[in-house]
């Protein structure tokens, strides 16, 4: 869960790549407690996240949304 979620922020800061966590309702509850300082970056929708990344970064999309 918080610990596979810090490595990609650790991955990710290592390769110097923006990304950007839309937590669904679980997730949401995980970071409000593991992630009391909020350090993951974070968006309520993909739109939001969209609108911070660099237009240079090649979006990836890692989990299918759900039908």
């Amino acid at each position: 869960g918080f610990a596979a979620l810090t490595a990609v922020a650790g991955q990710c800061a290592a390769a110097g790549c923006d990304w950007r966590l839309v937590p669904g309702r679980a997730v949401a509850r995980l970071l409000r407690v593991c992630d009391t300082d909020h350090r993951l970056p974070t968006s309520d929708t993909v739109a939001a996240a969209l609108s911070t990344m660099s237009s240079a970064s090649p979006l990836l999309q890692l989990v299918a949304k759900s039908r």
